[in-house]
């Protein structure tokens, strides 16, 4: 509007009336070149937003993710910690296992408290030697196999 204004007074000097109106369309390009470049900016603005916006949202998930890890690797240890002191206590009642259950010590036993209940006899237990051998060869091999572990 303050194109037409300016056009109107320049028109009533007795101006000739072409220049005029090439003056008129060189503002109006001017207008429209810096509205242009007004878009842009805005454009670029908006894009360099959008962009901000993402690399933020990108690093909080990185840390969210790596929070995660860390607290799935604690789990993990623990639970490897669980399985080793499982471990070591399974080893250490076979070892129990094995004591208990020698022939000397299961013969001794049933001669002592099963004298008058006829509920075994002497030949229940078979083998002696074989069954000593094992027994021995099974207790020692479990310890090797702790004393290997421990250290």
């Amino acid at each position: 509007m303050q194109l037409k204004i300016k056009a109107m007074t320049k028109l009533d000097n007795n101006a000739p009336l072409f220049d005029y109106l090439e003056e008129v369309k060189k503002e109006e390009t001017a207008i429209k070149v810096a509205q242009n470049k007004i878009m842009s900016l805005k454009k670029t603005y908006i894009a360099n937003a959008l962009l901000g916006f993402f690399i933020i949202f990108s690093i909080c998930f990185v840390f969210y993710a790596q929070f995660k890890t860390d607290n799935m690797q604690r789990r993990l240890d623990l639970s490897q910690v669980k399985i080793d002191e499982y471990k070591n206590q399974l080893k250490l009642l076979n070892v129990e296992w094995c004591y208990l259950t020698r022939p000397n010590r299961l013969r001794f036993l049933s001669k002592k408290y099963l004298k008058s209940n006829k509920y075994t006899a002497f030949n229940q237990i078979k083998n002696y030697d074989k069954l000593e051998k094992y027994y021995l060869a099974k207790v020692k091999r479990i310890n090797s196999r702790i004393t290997q572990n421990s250290h």
